[in-house]
């Protein structure tokens, strides 16, 4: 079925426009309200939809937008506890009504553009923020620990001055961002980083914290990965912020030295000991006389 963009309205709507204005009806369309002068004073507004109007005493003038808009502001300088100063990112929703406010303040106000009411709920809502931020921690607020607390208070603070106005927070606030300095930001990534190792190291075995911390340390001494030292020599130059004089190399899951010293000559082996030479025996016959006894 084809969508009408714009269907034309029913038969007895048109000649109630049409006729209705003799009879004092006057049309006034949905989200707006049409502003009434009773003896060229403002008297009050209404709508939407047909209104009847005293002819001889009123009169009709202009319509005025009640609908929501929607807006996302910056607030920045916000000091906190500590002294450092942060920004917030608020998207809100808000409207203005002259009916929710009383006459001599909507006569001010019916005329006024829509960039103006968003000024004037800025402004209540920096009010809001100065009064509660400063009680606060950085890094609660930088963590999001407050945010919840901060949207309600504000809109707590902020609604009874907004709706002598005729203002209202149709859709509430939501903080989008926490604007930080960039070296607070850069400092709060790295807690976080190192939290993050913390709880790692406690989720493994020694074995893998051992690897893990190793890996750490080698990174430090900006070493390649095909290079590695032993554990004491690697803490030593941790401390000191210098390189290793002994990088070893991993073949096969065992560490052997890149550079390995110069071998000492080995010691010369104990010479053996020189037989004691004996005198030959005498190869004269011996001469054997009668006395010898056989």
């Amino acid at each position: 079925m084809e969508h009408q963009t714009n269907p034309k309205p029913p038969l007895g709507h048109r000649l109630k426009r049409t006729f209705g204005k003799f009879f004092g009806y006057h049309f006034v369309p949905e989200n707006h309200v049409r502003v009434i002068y009773r003896d060229e004073k403002y008297y009050d507004a209404r709508g939407d939809g047909f209104i009847h109007i005293d002819g001889f005493f009123e009169r009709a003038d202009i319509l005025v937008d009640v609908a929501s808009h929607f807006d996302t502001l910056d607030v920045d300088g916000l000091p906190t506890n500590q002294g450092v100063p942060i920004g917030l990112r608020v998207y809100l929703g808000y409207r203005f009504d002259p009916r929710d406010t009383i006459p001599e303040i909507a006569v001010q106000l019916i005329n006024l553009k829509r960039e103006t009411f968003f000024a004037l709920t800025l402004r209540y809502i920096r009010e809001a923020l100065l009064q509660i931020v400063p009680g606060l921690n950085v890094e609660e607020i930088a963590r999001g620990q407050a945010l919840l607390e901060i949207q309600r208070r504000v809109v707590e603070m902020a609604t009874p001055r907004l709706s002598r106005l005729g203002i209202t927070l149709s859709a509430g606030l939501a903080i989008q961002k926490v604007i930080l300095p960039p070296e607070l930001e850069q400092r709060l990534i790295r807690d976080a980083q190192h939290g993050l190792i913390v709880s790692s190291l406690h989720e493994h075995q020694p074995e893998q914290n051992a690897q893990a911390l190793a890996a750490q340390v080698l990174e430090k001494l900006n070493l390649t990965s095909a290079e590695y030292v032993n554990m004491p020599d690697a803490f030593a130059a941790f401390k000191t912020g210098t390189p290793t004089t002994r990088p070893t190399h991993t073949i096969g899951g065992k560490a052997t030295p890149l550079n390995p010293p110069p071998a000492a000559d080995p010691p010369n082996p104990p010479q053996a000991a020189q037989p004691v030479s004996l005198p030959a025996p005498s190869k004269r016959k011996k001469r054997y006389t009668d006395s010898d006894t056989w």
